[in-house]
């Protein structure tokens, strides 16, 4: 098998990517390449190109990992000109700053290699963007499990396939 592109992530329920996507209706304007609805994620740590040996190193570090579910709240609607992104940005939280650096220490010490840039809540709704109107976009999320995602690039975005999903508990 070949190295694959993975990252953890947390996928919200059909009820939260309703409001996201009302809340995306109304913060985009003008050309852009919309994400996905299926596609729509919160980033937890971005791990790379690994090889299979490397991914099942991952999955482990996740297994033994437990933690109850976080509560998030996307607060605004941003555009990010350099970028050219449009995103919803979440208010800070501790509960899920420190379950990305539990998540990252077990990786680190499974000796796997991820993106050890700050670690930044948000949400990508629209790539490619020229404007955006931002404003403030309240949505709750309780955050009950989290994936292992591998990306394959198409035309139409990235596709997503879950690898691994566990519950947070």
């Amino acid at each position: 098998m070949s190295r694959q592109r993975v990252f953890f992530a947390a996928r919200p329920p059909a009820p939260v990517l309703s409001q996201i996507e009302q809340c995306a209706d109304a913060c985009l304007v003008g050309p852009s390449r919309r994400v996905a609805t299926s596609a729509l994620h919160l980033t937890l740590c971005f791990l790379g190109s690994l090889e299979p040996a490397q991914i099942e190193r991952a999955a482990k570090t996740a297994n033994d990992l437990a933690h109850a579910p976080i509560k998030l709240v996307f607060e605004r609607c941003e555009y990010r000109r350099r970028q050219q992104l449009v995103w919803l940005r979440a208010r800070p939280n501790r509960t899920l700053s420190d379950f990305v650096a539990a998540l990252r220490a077990g990786l680190e010490h499974a000796g796997v290699p991820f993106d050890a840039r700050d670690h930044l809540a948000h949400m990508t709704l629209a790539r490619a963007a020229r404007e955006g109107h931002c404003g403030d976009c309240e949505i709750a999320w309780r955050i009950d499990h989290f994936e292992l995602l591998s990306s394959t690039p198409s035309a139409q975005g990235s596709v997503y396939q879950r690898l691994y999903a566990w519950p947070l508990k």
